[in-house]
């Protein structure tokens, strides 16, 4: 509970910090500048039915970013010397 009210005070701090950058929105789109991507990609979205595979590829990504901070809160939680086990 004590962590949650110092994690909570860190995240305000950090949103406060971060607040006026909302309003930078950098977009690059590399794919539509190279024309032999463009025509690649165009086939590709063709061929695959992407609103039936859109929901499997979030739940694998979904599933890899679930691991991975799983992960690094158990290297974290192994360096500090009270919950390192």
């Amino acid at each position: 509970m004590i962590t949650n009210a110092i994690l909570l005070v860190f995240q305000g701090f950090i949103n406060l910090l971060l607040g006026p950058l909302e309003i930078i929105n950098i977009g690059i789109d590399f794919v539509s500048s190279i024309p032999i991507i463009n025509d690649f990609m165009g086939v590709i979205y063709y061929v695959l039915p992407w609103d039936n595979l859109a929901p499997l590829v979030l739940l694998n990504v979904s599933i890899i970013v679930f691991r991975i901070s799983m992960a690094l809160i158990k290297l974290i939680k192994s360096f500090i010397p009270t919950m390192g086990g």
